[in-house]
């Protein structure tokens, strides 16, 4: 079983990126973050399996934990965000995330990543 952060700022989506774990299963721990500081101080305490990264946070970019997030753990980092430009995209994986979603059209494609990795 894999644990979870998901690093959100917007309270409608953490809710329904809970429920969606929730029906894949597999998953034995979800923690939250809304914020960049918000999810340093969970990393200081805690090794996700996952992290599910938004870009658009209101400290900051999300851009800048991704360095954070690689060098404290070996967490599989997914973006999920609107700024699905090339660049964005582009930039992320030069930092070393796993897997860049759009939130409006990738759902399915998330579905999909999180019920592979809760196995």
């Amino acid at each position: 079983m894999s644990s979870i952060l998901i690093i959100e700022d917007a309270p409608n989506l953490v809710i329904n990126l809970k429920k969606l774990i929730k029906e894949v299963g597999g998953f034995k721990l979800i923690q939250q973050a809304s914020t960049i500081n918000e999810a340093k101080v969970v990393l200081t305490f805690s090794d996700p399996e996952i992290v599910i990264l938004d870009l658009d946070l209101p400290d900051g970019s999300g851009m800048d934990l991704i360095p954070i997030i690689k060098n404290q753990t070996k967490a599989i980092v997914i973006i999920f965000t609107n700024h699905s430009d090339k660049l964005f995209q582009k930039n992320a994986f030069n930092l070393g995330v796993d897997h860049f979603l759009d939130k409006v059209k990738d759902v399915d494609k998330l579905l999909d990543l999180l019920s592979v990795y809760s196995s």
